[in-house]
């Protein structure tokens, strides 16, 4: 590409408003920088924060634009570049001789439609560039517009999910996790085998109690047990989006549910169904692509969860101590 067409790329440390623009400009015709270029902008947009959301905006029009089907011209497009070529030769006819009849020989056709030829050629890319232009403001306004509803609301509701996870050594464990939206207690049982079972029970109000159920000693203070995942608070949900820290996608599917899909900075994305209730998210994964975090995900009413998984008491027989490691 030429750089005369575009202005010079700012300093990699310039993060003012002038200079996100023009990295915004070079943004838009990615696929045409040099190397060098694509480095110099990679760089600036690693220290820039609105840079690294109108990249993450490009790259997802793109996604869009490509996933679109295959067309061709309507015939009315030809019926009208036919009618045009007619209606401009035989005024040149008039032109020329306003009492004799249009004489438009064959030769003359030839050399017609191949004047004409680039023409078409430009009529259709720029047809071409308009589907792309409005397909991308399409997306950019239904991601602004997209907003959950100030009425839903998750109280009320146990969000109930399944992970599998593998130790540095490749050692698979698992991970249940019952959390009581209303009052944002956590009941999390980490399992591996017959090497390890402990259950940890609390939010960080009340504190949060550790469990050894093979070797019945009880902790206090056993936070790290609890891996709370912000996804799924529907407050910072709403502010992430209002933000741009995370960003609608468009609908989808999910093992047959259609749900709505947010990205977030790390590229994981939550799935809700159609009424705005947790469904899974999507996490990408360098060996294997995208995959479900969750093995399983239900959301459950209270009534559905027995109060006991919310005891805090230290069990009969336990004793205070250390668990051991988490995995």
């Amino acid at each position: 590409m030429n750089d005369i067409f575009l202005p010079p790329l700012p300093a990699g440390h310039e993060t003012d408003s002038r200079a996100c623009e023009i990295v915004h400009l070079y943004l838009a015709v990615w696929d045409d920088l040099t190397p060098e270029q694509r480095r110099s902008v990679a760089q600036h947009v690693r220290g820039c924060e609105s840079c690294t959301q109108e990249m993450r905006q490009v790259q997802q029009a793109t996604r869009l634009v490509a996933d679109l089907p295959p067309s061709q011209p309507s015939e009315r497009v030809d019926a009208a570049v036919r009618a045009a070529i007619a209606a401009r030769a035989q005024e040149r006819g008039k032109t020329s001789d306003e009492s004799r009849p249009v004489a438009f020989p064959e030769r003359r056709r030839a050399h017609a439609r191949a004047r004409w030829r680039p023409a078409m050629l430009v009529a259709a890319a720029l047809m071409a560039l308009g589907v792309l232009l409005v397909s991308y403001l399409f997306f950019l306004r239904s991601a602004q517009e997209f907003q959950i509803p100030s009425q839903v609301s998750w109280n009320g509701y146990v969000l109930y999910h399944i992970q599998t996870q593998q130790t540095s050594d490749g050692a698979s464990y698992q991970v249940k996790t019952y959390h009581d939206f209303t009052s944002n207690m956590f009941h999390v049982e980490t399992v591996m085998d017959d090497k390890l079972d402990v259950v940890a029970v609390g939010n960080a109000q009340h504190g949060v109690l550790g469990k050894d159920m093979m070797n019945h000693v009880a902790q206090w203070d056993a936070d790290n047990w609890v891996d709370s995942n912000s996804m799924f608070d529907l407050q910072k949900l709403r502010a992430n989006i209002a933000a741009g820290r995370a960003s609608y996608i468009g609908k989808g599917t999910f093992q047959g549910r259609e749900v709505y899909q947010i990205r977030y900075q790390n590229d994981d994305i939550l799935l809700l169904d159609m009424h705005y209730m947790p469904v899974n998210v999507l996490e990408q994964k360098p060996s294997s692509g995208e995959k479900p975090m969750y093995d399983t995900l239900e959301v459950l009413t209270q009534q559905q969860v027995p109060e006991s998984l919310w005891d805090m008491q230290v069990p009969p027989g336990f004793k205070m101590g250390e668990l051991p490691q988490k995995p």
